[in-house]
């Protein structure tokens, strides 16, 4: 929910173009298939379900274009060094904007799971994570720069092989 608000309040002229062809060609659409009703009720219902199916999918469509063409980037861990006298994780790593715009707000998650050999109970640990740490960052990252970042995780109590895994969404 808080990632929604950001990606609202961080709206750039990408998004809004987006957007407006999105309702616009909903309009048309609706249009179109109003036109047909008269005709061919079932060809302009087939039209207005299609319609209604469109703004979901143009949503998340325009999301993951700009996603990964004009906010596109890109997370290297560098370090992971557990603290022995402490159940704590140190995490380095570097944030790189790839994308078409400069960034003013990121948000960078970081995920431990655990690591099995075990093929099955290796895929199960990665759909639920051991530590989930989300990191806001407020400095602005220029085109083609990087970002460093550094961060203590706490209470990591499971010993064993662990994955460490970093992703960001930048604004």
């Amino acid at each position: 929910m808080l990632s929604l608000k950001l990606y609202f309040q961080n709206l750039t002229i990408y998004d809004y173009i987006g957007f407006g062809w999105l309702f616009l060609t909903f309009i048309i659409l609706v249009i179109f298939s109003l036109y047909f009703f008269g005709r061919k009720p079932m060809f302009a219902i087939f039209m207005l379900f299609i319609s209604f199916l469109f703004i979901p999918g143009g949503f998340l469509g325009i999301k993951y274009f700009l996603d990964n063409n004009i906010r596109k980037n890109s997370v290297n861990i560098s370090k992971i060094k557990p603290l022995h006298f402490t159940n704590s994780l140190i995490v380095e790593g570097d944030i790189t904007n790839k994308g078409k715009i400069d960034f003013k707000k990121c948000i960078l998650n970081i995920k431990i799971k655990k690591s099995d050999k075990n093929k099955i109970r290796n895929f199960i640990n990665l759909l639920k994570s051991i530590r989930k740490v989300t990191m806001f960052i407020d400095k602005p990252i220029a085109k083609m720069q990087n970002y460093h970042f550094k961060t203590m995780i706490n209470d990591i109590t499971y010993k064993k092989d662990y994955n460490v895994s970093a992703s960001a969404i930048c604004y």
